[in-house]
């Protein structure tokens, strides 16, 4: 989870510091003043690095246990004080997913370039990315699976055209184990067996 990302990442921060105060003490006179001043403030690993009275650094084991309680925590700050915390957080949350939607729409359903000019075409094109937007995101709260994971899923679903002197047959492959639980989760049929080849439209006359 965020608690685990966030104590791994302060680990690899605090060894890194580790190695390079190690290092500080192997330069003398100008050099070590210079690669101090440069480790005091760079911007992440003097995050974890105190100063004593005598000018020495140290590793600051205080801030390090200190942020180690914040971790997979997230600070929210809003100028609206007439609305409750819960409130706050609920509408980060509905940004976070919005902005979501919109890189989404940007990179999953193509919703550009718009290779239309007329305003009712443009129009069609959006709402149809829209419903294609609302499907992804019905399969996933259903499924408890991310698009991509889905996506890999439905790959497996293949169908092959055989002919034999009888007529052509269309048979669909193995639904494999997984695909099947994503079907059962959405209350979609397999797919049948054998499938039935579309009739072309008749003219009318």
């Amino acid at each position: 989870g965020a608690a685990k990302r966030d104590a791994f990442k302060r680990e690899d921060i605090v060894k890194e510091t580790k190695r390079r105060l190690e290092e500080l003490k192997q330069l003398d006179g100008e050099p070590h003043e210079k690669a101090a001043c440069a480790l005091r403030a760079h911007k992440v690993y003097g995050r974890y690095i105190r100063q004593t009275k005598t000018g020495k650094l140290r590793l600051n084991k205080a801030k390090i246990k200190q942020e180690a309680q914040y971790d997979g925590k997230y600070l929210i700050s809003t100028s609206d004080l007439g609305i409750s915390a819960e409130d706050v957080v609920l509408g980060y949350k509905q940004l976070a997913e919005i902005e979501r939607v919109f890189k989404d729409m940007k990179h999953l359903i193509d919703i550009r370039p718009v290779r239309h000019t007329l305003e009712e075409r443009i129009k069609a094109h959006v709402l149809l990315c829209w419903l294609g937007m609302l499907l992804i995101r019905i399969a996933e709260q259903e499924t408890g699976q991310t698009w991509f994971q889905l996506k890999k899923h439905l790959s497996t679903l293949q169908a092959g055209l055989f002919k034999t002197p009888e007529g052509d047959i269309c048979q669909t492959g193995e639904i494999r184990r997984e695909l099947a639980s994503v079907f059962k989760a959405l209350k979609i049929k397999s797919p049948a067996k054998f499938l039935e080849f579309p009739k072309p439209l008749q003219e009318n006359k």
